[in-house]
């Protein structure tokens, strides 16, 4: 038996590309977000944050930007993996899915600063955040 191509019906390639635009588009807007309520503790404060100086839930009404800096980052992490999958899937002809340049820039650079800024932390802010 052959394995032919079947192209996909057009509303699975929209629905594909929103997806691989929204999981591209998590880690830069995180890292805004991240640094929108680090610059405005800087400014409420008169100093940079670090452990538990404030305390990130004790920042009145600039919590709300802590919330959604702590609920995006376990997402950004899970979209990660998945993101880089459907990359990789876009550059396969048999795929759904039309990468756009502007996306796969906007995805591998999101995923390199959150990981240039994440796991080594230079900065004490995820210490910090997560305290």
């Amino acid at each position: 038996m052959k394995n032919e191509y079947v192209p996909a019906s057009p509303a699975l390639s929209l629905s594909l590309q929103r997806v691989y635009q929204l999981l591209a588009s998590l880690p830069a807007l995180w890292l805004v977000l991240l640094g929108l309520f680090t610059l405005a503790v800087t400014v409420q404060q008169g100093h940079v944050p670090y452990f538990s100086n404030p305390d990130p839930k004790d920042t009145g009404p600039l919590m709300a930007l802590y919330y959604p800096v702590i609920g995006l980052l376990p997402v950004v992490l899970a979209s990660l993996p998945i993101s880089l999958l459907l990359t990789l899937l876009a550059y396969w002809r048999r795929f759904p899915l039309v990468p756009k340049r502007g996306f796969t820039l906007l995805a591998l650079l999101g995923l390199a600063l959150f990981l240039l800024l994440v796991p080594g932390d230079p900065w004490g802010l995820l210490e910090w955040l997560l305290d």
